[in-house]
């Protein structure tokens, strides 16, 4: 059986700081893990977005340590720490990817002469993703055929009412249907409102004579 995720699960997976990151990778390792492209367009913008940002903003306080009379590994770490939970403070909803990028620069701003690099992350469609995802589990990267683009297209017409919160997640439904009336699977979901939409979709595809063989679950952080 192949087992979809949605985008909130592949950000987890991605984020070592994310709520989802342990859950995302217990599922990776034990379940034969299939990525959607809607899930793998989504990511790209909604991660890259949420990662530049939270660079930019660690960076600043970069450059304020370049700035100082701190002199000390402990002081310079001491004062990017409190600068850190300030940011947080300041904007909460990125707290994950505040940590995150922090972490990766943590062991170099002390020495206030060396050039802070700060990792691109799937600054290319495909191959970066791939690269990136491969390194922490068994995830295999689908491309959505023509017939099924075309099937796809059929489910998107039948629950086009279906009033769900982002039209990506709804691209991301009626591509799971699409494989799924070819193959068992199931669609992971760790965002509680598109499960629920998702589960009122597949009510009604149901109704029009459609049977999927898709398992709708959702996962808890």
């Amino acid at each position: 059986m192949r087992t979809f995720i949605d985008s909130q699960l592949l950000i987890g997976l991605l984020n070592p700081k994310d709520v989802f990151h342990d859950k995302a990778r217990e599922i990776v390792k034990s379940k034969n893990v299939f990525l959607l492209e809607a899930v793998k367009k989504e990511v790209r913008g909604s991660f890259l977005r949420k990662y530049n940002q939270a660079c930019i903003k660690i960076l600043k306080i970069v450059n304020k340590i370049r700035l100082s009379d701190l002199k000390t590994p402990e002081e310079i770490l001491e004062f990017a720490e409190k600068e850190l939970e300030k940011l947080i403070r300041s904007d909460e909803k990125l707290e994950n990817f505040y940590r995150f990028v922090f972490d990766l620069i943590k062991d170099k701003i002390t020495d206030k002469n060396k050039l802070i690099e700060i990792p691109t992350f799937l600054d290319d469609y495909g191959v970066e993703l791939t690269t990136s995802i491969s390194k922490l589990g068994k995830v295999v990267i689908v491309n959505i055929d023509e017939q099924k683009l075309k099937t796809r297209n059929e489910i998107y017409r039948i629950i086009q009412d279906v009033d769900f919160k982002q039209f990506r997640d709804l691209e991301i439904f009626c591509e799971a249907v699409a494989h799924a009336l070819e193959e068992e699977a199931e669609l992971l979901i760790g965002d509680k409102e598109f499960y629920e939409k998702a589960l009122i979709a597949l009510d009604k595809l149901k109704q029009h004579g459609y049977d999927p063989k898709l398992k709708i679950e959702y996962i808890k952080p």
